[in-house]
C-alpha cells in the first residue's frame, strides 16, 4: 500500500503517487493451487511494495514509476513445505497480502535471524476468517549462507541484503507474497475492483459521519464478527450509542490506496476522527470479500493509532470543524505529513471501589468515542505451542523501542553496499532501538530456542526460568495495551496472576473491580507503548515502557510503566505494576 510510515521518526509519512501499481490474482485460487500473481501498473495501488515469489524463491522490491521498476532482487528462503499455511506448525509461508507491522533488531538469535527483522501481521481479518493460525511470521536476516525452503513460515533473506533494503522498509509497507509472481512494464491500467473497493471506502467513511444506516449495510455482518472476535451486534449497538448521544462526528480519510489479495481486496489510509470531546489519528485497513450477491462487503478492519500533535488537527480545521453541528460527506483531501508527539497517558486518580459483574455488558464496555481497536485474535493467553521462528534473546537487557531514523526516498539495485546512505536522526536516539512489536496474538509461553521441524516449544513451570522468550514478552504487553485500550475487562485481567498489585491493589478482583467501575464512565480511548525495555530478572522478567494514555472525560497523561513478570504453569503473568508519572 502507499501507507509508508516513517519508522524511525515514529510520524506518519504517507506517500501518494498518482499513478501506481496493483495484483491481479489469477482466478481459481484455491487450498493446496497456490497464489498466481501478475503485477501492473494500477492508478489506485502503491508507491513501493515487496514481493515473494516461493516458487523461484526470490525477494523483490518494487516501484511505480508507470511503468513498475524492479528496485531489488534477493535470493531468499521460505518454509520448508510448499503450499498457502493454513496451520500453526506446518512449516508454511503464508500466501497474501501482509504489512511490515515493526523492526526488531535486538535480542535475536543470529544464527536462525541476523541481525534485523520485521514481523508480519499474519494472520490478517481474511486469514483469521479462513480459520488460519500461526504467529511470528517475520522477514529476517542469517547469520549464515540461505538456502532454499530451510524455514519453519517466515522469509529469510541474507544478512547484507535485509540490511541493504533496512532504510527503504517502513511500517505498514506492504507484501506480496505468492506462488507464483510475473509482472508487465506496459502502462497504468485501472482495475475494475479497485475502483469499487475505493468508492466504497469513501462511501464507508461518509456513511460513518453522517450515522447513516448505510454504515452497517457496507459490512457482512457473519465475517466481520469471526474476523473481530466479537458479534456484529455488540459493534453495532456501540456505533449506535455513540450516534445517539454525541453532537457531531467528522470523519477524514486521505491517501486512500486498494491492494488486492488471493481472493480478497484491502483499502488502506489514514483516518483522523474528531467528536465533540474526542480527536485521534490512525491507519486503517478494511478487507473487503463479495457476497453471494456478488457485492463487496467489509469483513474485517485493522487500525492502528498514531501519534500526531495539534499541528496536524489544526490543518485540518476547515475540512472537519466547519459546520461542526451538521452531518456531511467525509473529508478526503490531502493534508500536511510532519507530525509530532501527542503527549498522553494513564489516568492515576482511581474511582471509589465498586462491586464489578464480570458479564458480557463489562466485557464489552469498548471506548466510547475511538474507533475501535481490535485485536486479530481475542482469545486469552494459552498454554505454550510451537511458535513459526521462535528467536532466542542474545544477551539482557533488551531494547525494544522505535527505531527514529529516517527512511530514504530512493533505493538502488546493488547488492554488496546499501541500497541508500544511512540518513541522521530526526530526534534525539538511538539507532540501535526497535519500534513495539503490534501482534495482538496473546503470548504462548517460552519458545523453541531453534528453528527445528521436530521441535517443540517446551513451556517452563519454574519462575527460575534460565532464559527469557523477548518476543513472547513483547507480545504480551502489546495485547495486554490492546485489551486494555479495547476496554475487554476479561482479556484484560487474563494477563495478571490472581495476587497480582496494581499500585495500591492487590489481588486481581480489587483491579477488576476498579477498571470496571472506572470504564463505566471514563473509558479508554488510547493506550500507547514507546521505547519499551525487557529486562531478565531472578524471578522472571521486567518490561519498562514509556506509557501515553488517554480516556473519556481524562485529561491526556504520560508516564512510565513498569510491569512484573513471572512465568505461571508456563505463561507470562503480570504479578505487580508500578507507573510514574512524568
Amino acid at each position: 500500500m502507499a501507507l509508508l510510515y516513517d519508522k524511525r521518526a515514529w510520524a506518519p509519512t504517507i506517500v501518494f503517487v498518482a499513478s501506481v501499481f496493483v495484483l491481479l490474482a489469477y482466478p481459481g485460487f484455491a487450498r493446496g493451487a497456490g497464489w498466481h500473481l501478475s503485477l501492473q501498473a494500477e492508478p489506485h495501488g502503491p508507491s513501493r511494495f515487496l514481493v515473494v515469489d516461493k516458487e523461484k524463491q526470490t525477494f523483490y522490491m518494487f516501484e511505480q514509476k508507470s511503468p513498475l521498476k524492479e528496485l531489488v532482487q534477493f535470493s531468499c528462503a521460505t518454509g520448508q513445505v510448499t503450499g498457502d499455511k493454513f496451520r500453526e506448525g506446518d512449516l508454511k509461508t503464508p500466501e497474501g497480502v501482509y504489512f511490515v507491522k515493526s523492526r526488531l533488531d535486538a535480542g535475536l538469535n543470529y544464527d536462525l535471524y541476523g541481525d534485523l527483522a520485521f514481523p508480519l501481521n499474519f494472520p490478517n481479518p481474511v486469514d483469521i476468517i479462513k480459520g488460519k493460525t500461526g504467529h511470528g511470521i517475520w522477514i529476517h536476516g542469517r547469520g549464515h549462507a540461505v538456502t532454499p525452503r530451510e524455514t519453519q513460515g517466515c522469509v529469510a533473506l541474507n544478512t547484507p541484503d535485509i540490511h541493504n533494503i533496512d532504510e527503504s522498509v517502513s511500517f505498514h509497507m506492504p507484501i506480496f507474497i505468492g506462488e507464483k509472481v510475473t509482472w508487465s512494464n506496459g502502462p497504468a491500467k485501472v482495475n475494475p475492483d479497485a475502483k469499487i473497493v475505493v468508492e466504497k471506502t469513501k462511501q464507508w467513511a461518509a456513511a460513518w459521519q453522517n450515522e447513516s444506516d448505510d454504515f452497517f449495510a457496507l459490512h457482512d455482518k457473519t465475517k466481520f464478527a469471526i474476523a473481530q472476535g466479537e458479534s456484529f451486534s455488540s459493534f453495532e449497538e456501540h456505533k449506535r450509542r455513540l450516534f445517539g448521544r454525541l453532537a457531531w462526528i467528522k470523519v477524514h480519510i486521505d491517501q486512500l490506496v486498494a491492494l488486492p489479495g488471493p481472493d480478497y481486496w484491502v483499502t488502506a489510509f489514514r483516518q483522523i476522527y474528531r467528536s465533540p470531546t474526542f480527536t485521534s489519528a490512525g491507519i486503517k485497513r478494511l478487507y473487503w470479500q463479495k457476497d453471494e450477491s456478488g457485492e463487496y462487503k467489509i469483513v474485517g478492519m485493522e487500525f492502528e493509532q498514531i501519534p500526531v500533535d495539534r499541528v496536524l488537527f489544526a490543518s485540518l480545521e476547515e475540512n472537519m470543524t466547519s459546520d461542526a453541528g451538521s452531518k456531511s460527506s467525509a473529508s478526503t483531501s490531502s493534508v500536511p505529513e510532519q507530525t509530532k508527539t501527542l503527549v498522553v497517558a494513564e489516568n492515576t486518580t482511581p474511582p471509589a471501589p465498586q462491586a464489578a459483574i464480570e458479564s458480557e455488558k463489562s466485557i464489552q464496555n469498548t471506548p466510547e468515542e475511538t474507533p475501535r481497536v481490535l485485536a486479530q485474535n481475542t482469545v486469552a493467553p494459552q498454554a505454550p505451542s510451537r511458535a513459526e521462528e521462535p528467536p532466542k534473546p542474545k544477551a539482557t537487557p533488551v531494547v525494544v523501542a522505535e527505531n527514529t531514523i529516517k527512511p530514504t526516498s530512493a533505493v538502488q539495485k546493488n547488492k554488496t553496499a546499501p541500497i541508500v546512505p544511512k540518513a541522521e536522526p530526526s530526534v534525539q536516539n538511538d539507532k540501535k532501538t526497535t519500534q513495539l512489536a503490534s501482534n495482538d496474538r496473546p503470548a504462548k509461553g517460552t519458545h523453541v530456542p531453534k528453528e527445528s521441524p521436530s521441535s517443540a516449544a517446551k513451556p517452563s513451570t519454574s519462575s527460575q526460568s534460565n532464559s527469557l522468550d523477548v518476543v513472547a514478552v513483547v507480545d504480551i504487553v502489546n495485547a495486554w495495551s490492546k485489551a486494555w485500550q479495547s476496554a475487554n475487562l476479561k482479556k484484560y485481567l487474563s494477563f495478571y496472576s490472581d495476587d497480582a498489585r496494581q499500585g495500591s491493589r492487590h489481588g486481581k478482583r480489587a483491579i477488576r473491580n476498579q477498571k470496571s467501575s472506572l470504564w463505566e464512565t471514563k473509558s479508554p480511548q488510547l493506550v500507547n507503548v514507546t521505547q519499551l525495555r525487557v529486562t531478565k530478572t531472578k524471578t522472571g522478567c521486567i518490561a519498562s515502557f514509556v506509557q501515553e494514555y488517554a480516556g473519556e472525560h481524562v485529561s491526556a497523561r504520560k508516564g512510565r510503566k513498569q510491569l512484573f513478570f513471572e512465568q505461571i504453569d508456563g505463561t507470562w503473568r503480570i504479578v505487580r505494576e508500578t507507573f510514574e508519572r512524568m
